[in-house]
């Protein structure tokens, strides 16, 4: 679900507009932290966002929250894109496949020696103190809410796990399948003129430790363009591709995450001989 390219947008006009895909692609078979509080633990570094989005990002509030996904934009793939996460100790970044289809990771290039060096030090049910080098599904979309009496544009960052290998699916999952299904007219609730809000719930059950997330699909068309209308410049004109959201670290940024998952010693190794095979 790659999105490239910018979106049409003319700041000549009263309103900026920005065109949409007509209609959106079918995805078929497609499946889509907060930080611990202590005084002793540094902030949580998410670095799955570029910098200037990442106060984008939209959390959902307990209580009933009304939000309409922002439809394909033209020169996209989708409405929702795939994001692949790693985690370092502390926080996480985006794989560089995220954006570039089939580009490598150094945690890829770690993966792979280990796997043919010392595979007892890689993370699985038989060894379940080693290290987690494979990324978790997660996926991005922009939506439109109504935050403070004004429609503002936000980017709903979420697990995308499918549920295949048992437990729960993630929450951009659930909203990438509830959203996706077709009315009897053909439209998922997306769609530029024929899509519909979606109602979000969110519970904390007593006792439990996660939240509980409840979503109803509105019956109702609500065109995007209304919502446009009602908009600022400034909300309209910070939508772009998805994929421009992604923050891409370096390779030698990426050395330096490693380093905190596998420990100086064992980076130093594994470089050494990644580089040595280049």
């Amino acid at each position: 679900m790659t999105g490239v390219g910018k979106p049409h947008i003319r700041t000549n006009q009263m309103k900026p507009t920005i065109q949409f895909k007509d209609e959106p692609d079918t995805h078929e078979g497609t499946s889509l932290c907060q930080p611990t509080k202590g005084k002793s633990k540094p902030p949580y570094e998410d670095l799955i966002l570029k910098p200037e989005y990442r106060g984008r990002r939209f959390s959902f509030p307990e209580g009933k929250t009304v939000i309409r996904i922002l439809p394909q934009l033209a020169g996209t793939t989708g409405w929702m894109q795939a994001v692949f996460s790693l985690d370092h100790p502390g926080g996480r970044h985006a794989h560089p496949k995220s954006v570039t289809p089939r580009a490598e990771s150094v945690f890829d290039h770690a993966y792979r020696w280990l796997r043919s060096t010392t595979p007892t030090k890689l993370w699985s049910k038989l060894y379940p103190d080693g290290y987690r080098l494979l990324t978790s599904p997660m996926a991005v979309c922009w939506l439109l809410v109504e935050i403070d009496g004004q429609i503002q544009s936000r980017l709903f960052l979420g697990g995308a796990y499918d549920g295949s290998a048992g437990g729960n699916p993630g929450f951009a999952h659930q909203l990438f399948k509830l959203a996706s299904e077709l009315n009897s007219e053909g439209h998922d609730a997306a769609h530029s003129e024929h899509g519909v809000q979606i109602t979000v719930e969110k519970t904390l059950p007593k006792g439990e430790k996660y939240p509980v997330y409840s979503m109803t699909r509105h019956d109702h068309p609500a065109p995007i363009k209304a919502y446009l209308e009602k908009m600022s410049e400034v909300e309209v004109n910070v939508i772009c591709p998805l994929a421009e959201v992604i923050h891409q670290i370096d390779a030698e940024e990426e050395w330096e995450l490693l380093a905190k998952v596998v420990g100086e010693e064992l980076h130093d190794e594994i470089r050494s001989a990644v580089t040595e095979l280049a």
